[in-house]
């Protein structure tokens, strides 16, 4: 489970699993995320790309570092949301983790 707040940048270390386990993801790999809405039918913000370089991710071990910037958080609605994660080396693999938004006011 994750939060994000309106407004804000999100900064979110996700460790993602296969069968239970922690995996190698190749720094050769495509890692996108977007946040969707709880249902899966609707994209709330554009498409970002993690970094296999990023502050905090260690890919050798499926520790994702996904950054989102304020100007796309600002158009989530306040609610349940999911993540949905692309993960493309020889294949294109799908993660959707569950979370919230919250409205910022500062």
């Amino acid at each position: 489970m994750f939060t994000i707040t309106t407004g804000y940048d999100a900064s979110l270390a996700i460790t993602l699993k296969k069968n239970g386990v922690v995996f190698d993801i190749p720094v050769s790999s495509t890692v996108q995320a977007a946040i969707v809405s709880s249902n899966q039918k609707e994209k709330l913000t554009g498409t970002v790309t993690a970094a296999s370089d990023a502050s905090g991710a260690d890919w050798a071990n499926s520790l994702l570092v996904i950054d989102i910037p304020a100007t796309e958080t600002a158009k989530v609605p306040p609610g349940d949301i999911k993540l949905e994660i692309s993960v493309t080396d020889s294949i294109k693999e799908p993660w959707f983790l569950t979370g919230e938004s919250q409205i910022g006011h500062i």
